[in-house]
């Protein structure tokens, strides 16, 4: 009776990861699967870092260590700007938007996968009314925020 055995297999001359297939020690079969491995590692990591289409993943290695790779995320600073939102009373509403009204004036992020992020703001005076947006862009910094606010109310 034979013994198959399968392996994970990375050839660094190649470059290749393989998945090999071993008959009583002896290589029966070898399939390379780089492509699949490193697509689903990028799937990955851009889950578990909340990361967009147009973020930057970065990776850096310092000469003097040679065994060690650095990955430095760039994401949206939307954790930024979801902090700071909170911090001045945001909070999400029935959509998962956040919102918050402040003297009169209701506003709420809203983001478009297309268009990207804009600072939605309505208001009913007593002789106007006004229902507008100021847009963000896809990669909003906490400054573009903070100078929506400051449009909005000059």
């Amino acid at each position: 009776m034979s013994k198959l055995t399968q392996t994970l297999e990375y050839n660094k001359e190649t470059s290749q990861i393989t998945i090999c297939e071993y008959d009583d020690g002896f290589l029966d079969s070898s399939n390379d699967i780089t492509d699949a491995v490193m697509t689903l590692a990028l799937e990955k990591l851009y889950d578990d870092y909340n990361l967009e289409v147009g973020d930057e993943v970065v990776i850096t290695k310092k000469k003097s260590l040679d065994k060690l790779t650095k990955f430095k995320i760039k994401g949206s600073n939307m954790e930024e700007i979801n902090k700071y939102l909170t911090s001045i009373g945001f909070t999400k509403n029935d959509l998962g938007f956040l919102s918050h009204t402040v003297e009169g004036i209701d506003y709420i992020l809203l983001h478009d996968p297309l268009a990207g992020y804009s600072l939605q703001y309505s208001y009913i005076g007593s002789r106007t009314a006004e229902n507008s947006a100021v847009p963000l862009g896809k990669k909003p910094s906490l400054e573009n925020v903070q100078d929506a606010f400051k449009k909005i109310l000059s």
